[in-house]
């Protein structure tokens, strides 16, 4: 019986889905989802390290939404592999855009 419970137990654990393996596999929906395409690894892995920062931001955002504590909730978009600073620059521009064509 001892025996039994041993092997489920490895076959269960064998099977799992690491948390990592999640995180890629969200990872690599983010960049099919907006066409992400990045010049060489190392930007990649920037780029996703970024992506994971914001998500954990999102994601205690969102639990003070959930106490009431914030009153909007956040959602990852396009800009989610972005710094704050880079993010704030592509926002000056299309301001700048706007103003051009009024």
């Amino acid at each position: 019986m001892k025996v039994l419970i041993v092997l489920a137990c490895l076959v269960a654990a064998a099977s799992a889905v690491s948390f990592f393996e999640v995180l890629l596999e969200e990872w690599e929906g983010f960049k099919l989802q907006h066409a992400k395409k990045y010049n060489d690894p190392m930007e990649e892995k920037f780029r996703m390290k970024i992506f994971m920062e914001n998500k954990h931001k999102i994601a205690k955002h969102n639990q003070q939404f959930s106490k009431g504590t914030v009153k909007f909730q956040l959602a990852m978009n396009r800009f989610g592999d972005l710094l704050h600073h880079e993010f704030g620059r592509y926002n000056e521009r299309v301001e700048e855009r706007i103003q051009q064509n009024s």
